[in-house]
Protein backbone atom coordinates (compact mmCIF):
# COMPACT_ATOMS: atom_id res chain seq x y z
CA UNK A 1 0.00 0.00 0.00
CA UNK A 2 1.66 3.33 -1.13
CA UNK A 3 2.28 5.44 1.74
CA UNK A 4 0.28 8.67 2.80
CA UNK A 5 3.55 10.90 1.27
CA UNK A 6 2.99 9.09 -2.37
CA UNK A 7 -0.87 9.36 -2.37
CA UNK A 8 -0.60 13.00 -1.76
CA UNK A 9 2.50 13.80 -4.33
CA UNK A 10 0.34 11.90 -6.71
CA UNK A 11 -2.66 13.90 -5.70
CA UNK A 12 -0.39 17.23 -6.44
CA UNK A 13 0.42 16.30 -9.30
CA UNK A 14 -2.93 15.37 -11.07
CA UNK A 15 -4.33 18.83 -9.67
CA UNK A 16 -1.48 20.09 -11.96
CA UNK A 17 -2.20 18.48 -14.52
CA UNK A 18 -6.16 19.38 -14.62
CA UNK A 19 -5.35 22.73 -14.05
CA UNK A 20 -2.87 22.88 -16.81
CA UNK A 21 -5.48 21.75 -18.69
CA UNK A 22 -7.92 23.79 -17.79
CA UNK A 23 -5.83 27.22 -16.99
CA UNK A 24 -5.62 30.21 -19.94
CA UNK A 25 -2.27 31.10 -20.93
CA UNK A 26 -3.15 34.57 -20.93
CA UNK A 27 -0.68 36.83 -19.43
CA UNK A 28 -0.64 39.83 -18.03
CA UNK A 29 -0.38 42.71 -19.99
CA UNK A 30 0.48 46.34 -18.81
CA UNK A 31 -2.82 46.39 -16.72
CA UNK A 32 -2.09 46.57 -13.09
CA UNK A 33 -3.54 43.99 -11.16
CA UNK A 34 -6.64 44.69 -9.75
CA UNK A 35 -6.39 41.84 -6.86
CA UNK A 36 -3.70 41.11 -4.32
CA UNK A 37 -1.00 39.31 -6.25
CA UNK A 38 -0.57 36.06 -4.54
CA UNK A 39 2.03 34.24 -6.91
CA UNK A 40 4.25 37.74 -5.75
CA UNK A 41 3.69 37.69 -2.44
CA UNK A 42 4.36 33.67 -1.80
CA UNK A 43 7.19 33.87 -4.23
CA UNK A 44 8.59 36.52 -1.67
CA UNK A 45 7.33 34.08 1.12
CA UNK A 46 9.37 31.35 -0.22
CA UNK A 47 12.63 33.45 -0.01
CA UNK A 48 12.05 34.48 3.00
CA UNK A 49 11.71 30.75 4.38
CA UNK A 50 14.55 29.47 2.71
CA UNK A 51 16.65 32.68 4.35
CA UNK A 52 15.17 31.78 7.61
CA UNK A 53 16.01 28.43 7.77
CA UNK A 54 12.46 27.12 8.25
CA UNK A 55 11.94 23.45 8.52
CA UNK A 56 8.82 21.79 7.93
CA UNK A 57 6.53 19.54 10.05
CA UNK A 58 3.70 17.38 8.12
CA UNK A 59 0.75 15.92 9.01
CA UNK A 60 -1.24 14.37 6.43
CA UNK A 61 -4.09 12.05 6.76
CA UNK A 62 -6.01 10.33 3.43
CA UNK A 63 -9.36 9.30 4.68
CA UNK A 64 -8.38 9.10 8.14
CA UNK A 65 -5.00 7.18 7.79
CA UNK A 66 -2.35 9.37 9.26
CA UNK A 67 1.52 10.34 8.80
CA UNK A 68 3.66 12.45 9.92
CA UNK A 69 6.94 13.66 8.63
CA UNK A 70 9.51 16.37 9.10
CA UNK A 71 11.70 17.92 6.69
CA UNK A 72 14.74 19.54 7.42
CA UNK A 73 15.42 23.20 5.90
CA UNK A 74 18.28 22.13 3.52
CA UNK A 75 15.72 19.57 1.64
CA UNK A 76 12.78 21.98 1.17
CA UNK A 77 11.61 23.26 -1.84
CA UNK A 78 9.76 26.04 -1.13
CA UNK A 79 8.41 26.76 -4.63
CA UNK A 80 6.95 23.21 -4.44
CA UNK A 81 5.30 23.41 -1.27
CA UNK A 82 3.50 27.00 -2.07
CA UNK A 83 2.72 26.19 -5.16
CA UNK A 84 -1.45 25.37 -5.03
CA UNK A 85 -1.42 29.22 -3.45
CA UNK A 86 0.37 30.62 -6.40
CA UNK A 87 -1.59 28.66 -8.56
CA UNK A 88 -4.42 29.96 -7.38
CA UNK A 89 -3.84 33.97 -7.94
CA UNK A 90 -6.89 35.35 -10.02
CA UNK A 91 -4.81 38.63 -11.46
CA UNK A 92 -5.52 37.38 -15.21
CA UNK A 93 -7.08 40.02 -17.70
CA UNK A 94 -10.11 37.39 -18.26
CA UNK A 95 -11.29 37.63 -14.94
CA UNK A 96 -10.66 41.02 -14.14
CA UNK A 97 -14.48 41.65 -13.98
CA UNK A 98 -14.96 37.79 -12.06
CA UNK A 99 -14.67 39.00 -8.79
CA UNK A 100 -17.17 40.97 -6.30
CA UNK A 101 -14.49 42.58 -3.76
CA UNK A 102 -15.48 43.36 0.09
CA UNK A 103 -13.45 45.10 2.62
CA UNK A 104 -14.86 44.76 6.16
CA UNK A 105 -13.05 44.95 9.59
CA UNK A 106 -13.06 41.99 12.04
CA UNK A 107 -11.93 42.25 15.28
CA UNK A 108 -9.18 44.80 14.54
CA UNK A 109 -8.01 43.04 11.17
CA UNK A 110 -8.71 44.60 7.45
CA UNK A 111 -10.42 41.74 5.92
CA UNK A 112 -10.55 41.47 2.27
CA UNK A 113 -12.70 39.17 0.51
CA UNK A 114 -12.93 38.15 -3.55
CA UNK A 115 -15.69 36.43 -4.17
CA UNK A 116 -16.34 34.54 -7.96
CA UNK A 117 -19.40 35.77 -9.81
CA UNK A 118 -19.40 32.21 -11.47
CA UNK A 119 -19.67 29.28 -10.42
CA UNK A 120 -17.16 27.32 -13.58
CA UNK A 121 -14.17 29.71 -11.88
CA UNK A 122 -11.67 27.41 -10.36
CA UNK A 123 -11.04 29.92 -7.21
CA UNK A 124 -14.36 30.40 -5.91
CA UNK A 125 -12.79 32.95 -3.05
CA UNK A 126 -9.80 34.16 -1.71
CA UNK A 127 -9.84 35.93 2.36
CA UNK A 128 -7.11 38.57 3.60
CA UNK A 129 -6.57 38.95 6.72
CA UNK A 130 -4.15 42.03 7.65
CA UNK A 131 -2.99 43.52 11.07
CA UNK A 132 -3.24 47.05 11.04
CA UNK A 133 -1.03 49.08 9.03
CA UNK A 134 0.57 46.25 7.19
CA UNK A 135 0.61 45.34 3.68
CA UNK A 136 1.49 41.90 3.93
CA UNK A 137 -1.48 39.34 4.85
CA UNK A 138 -1.31 37.34 7.91
CA UNK A 139 -3.28 34.47 6.75
CA UNK A 140 -5.17 33.89 3.18
CA UNK A 141 -7.92 31.41 2.79
CA UNK A 142 -8.64 29.92 -0.80
CA UNK A 143 -11.76 28.16 -1.83
CA UNK A 144 -11.44 25.89 -4.84
CA UNK A 145 -13.64 23.80 -6.54
CA UNK A 146 -13.55 21.67 -9.89
CA UNK A 147 -16.53 19.78 -11.78
CA UNK A 148 -15.95 17.66 -14.82
CA UNK A 149 -17.32 14.12 -16.36
CA UNK A 150 -14.84 12.67 -14.46
CA UNK A 151 -14.78 14.20 -10.68
CA UNK A 152 -15.32 16.82 -8.42
CA UNK A 153 -13.28 18.22 -6.03
CA UNK A 154 -13.14 20.94 -3.50
CA UNK A 155 -10.04 22.52 -1.82
CA UNK A 156 -9.61 24.99 1.22
CA UNK A 157 -5.78 26.02 1.33
CA UNK A 158 -4.87 28.37 4.79
CA UNK A 159 -1.42 30.16 4.49
CA UNK A 160 -0.90 31.47 7.92
CA UNK A 161 2.68 33.75 7.56
CA UNK A 162 5.34 32.60 10.09
CA UNK A 163 2.99 29.83 11.47
CA UNK A 164 2.17 27.19 8.65
CA UNK A 165 -0.45 26.28 5.87
CA UNK A 166 -3.00 23.82 5.55
CA UNK A 167 -4.75 21.73 2.34
CA UNK A 168 -7.91 20.36 3.11
CA UNK A 169 -8.98 18.39 -0.45
CA UNK A 170 -12.39 16.59 -1.05
CA UNK A 171 -12.29 14.60 -4.06
CA UNK A 172 -15.34 12.23 -5.42
CA UNK A 173 -14.60 10.38 -8.50
CA UNK A 174 -17.59 9.23 -10.51
CA UNK A 175 -18.73 5.88 -8.78
CA UNK A 176 -16.54 5.39 -5.77
CA UNK A 177 -16.36 6.87 -2.40
CA UNK A 178 -15.46 10.60 -1.70
CA UNK A 179 -11.31 11.06 -0.83
CA UNK A 180 -10.52 13.05 1.83
CA UNK A 181 -6.66 14.69 2.27
CA UNK A 182 -5.50 16.77 4.26
CA UNK A 183 -2.20 18.17 5.51
CA UNK A 184 -1.39 20.90 8.57
CA UNK A 185 2.19 22.22 7.87
CA UNK A 186 3.61 24.06 11.18
CA UNK A 187 7.09 25.97 10.07
CA UNK A 188 9.81 25.37 12.74
CA UNK A 189 12.44 27.94 13.31
CA UNK A 190 16.24 26.77 12.97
Amino acid sequence: MPSLFTTYITLLIVCFCVVACNSSNATQNSLPNKFFNLTHFFTQQDSLLKKEGKSLHKKMQLNGQQEQQTLKANVINWATELALFKDADINRVAWRDSYTINRQQINGDSVITYKADKTDLRTQNIILAFKPNQTAPHTITVNRKLNNLLYSMNETYTYRANVGYSINTTQQIIGMEPDNFVVEASFINK
